[in-house]
């Protein structure tokens, strides 16, 4: 996940990029206007949604998955929400509770948001001209984090698997082995592809390609994630079940249907119910 700003925006306001998560909520509701939401993430009730809810609650020292039951409905993770919740309450674009990733994607495109937190993926789209109108003022940031505390940012990736039935196991792994090499990943990073090396993030051709500050600041965000709690939930056999009960309880406080401690309360009791079921 990637801070995107329009600096545009925020110089208007003679702003800075915001860092913590309260400098967050300040600058998203002082950059706000009749049509410009100050801030766009996803809200939608399902756990596709979820990847930055999630960092917001792996910042405040939250965790999805401990123990094999759900943990989002502790004191860090309530607090979380609630941020979560006041930041596209009171500086999101209209109708934020039915967002996806595309939704957030173009409004920041279309200079429609003033900053957007979402897969670093993004990066290469709103850089170009053909299809951003902010392109030439965008600006990519780290996480923001709590103060006291370093940055979370959830982090994913797409993944390649070898079907237990195959009857070509030795060449479907042969394969994997070339595509995931450095050198091959140093040839997809100079597409502007993100790859699974550290090298090919790092590596000149990618950040030509990505452009320099947006490759600076994906990199600094995937070395500053978590992946045991990340995998905690993604890898757990009900991680499709946590995960939308997780984003039912925040699309209820993004929606203002609930507070975060009832929301987040009432989901983890239903996923956990349903995990021991």
């Amino acid at each position: 996940m990637t801070l995107f700003i329009n600096s545009d925006a925020l110089s208007a306001k003679d702003l800075p990029v915001p860092q913590t998560f309260e400098e967050l909520l300040v600058t998203a509701k002082a950059v706000k206007t009749n049509g410009m939401s100050g801030i766009a993430m996803r809200a939608q009730a399902s756990g596709n949604s979820s990847p930055p809810a999630m960092g917001f609650l792996f910042s405040y020292g939250g965790a999805m998955v401990e123990h094999n039951r759900v943990a989002f409905a502790s004191p860090e993770g309530i607090a979380a929400v609630e941020m979560y919740g006041q930041l596209l309450g009171q500086a999101g674009p209209a109708g934020v509770g039915s967002y996806e990733w595309y939704h957030v994607l173009d409004d920041f495109l279309q200079g429609r948001t003033a900053m957007a937190i979402d897969s670093s993926n993004f990066a290469t789209d709103i850089s170009n001209p053909a299809k951003s109108r902010v392109a030439n003022q965008a600006g990519f940031a780290t996480f923001p984090h709590l103060a006291g505390r370093g940055p979370v940012p959830f982090m994913s990736h797409w993944q390649a698997c070898i079907n237990s039935r195959s009857r070509n196991k030795r060449a479907a792994f042969l394969f994997l082995l070339w595509a995931t090499s450095k050198a091959t990943s140093l040839r997809t990073a100079a597409a502007g592809l993100a790859t699974t090396r550290v090298s090919a993030w790092s590596s000149e051709g990618f950040k030509k390609a990505f452009g320099p500050q947006a490759a600076e600041a994906a990199l600094t965000n995937l070395q500053n994630a978590d992946v045991d709690r990340a995998k905690a939930v993604l890898f757990h056999p009900q991680s499709r079940l946590i995960l939308d009960a997780f984003m039912i309880g925040v699309n209820e406080v993004v929606n203002g249907a609930k507070s975060a401690k009832d929301a987040m309360t009432g989901a983890a009791e239903r996923a956990n119910a349903a995990i021991r079921g």
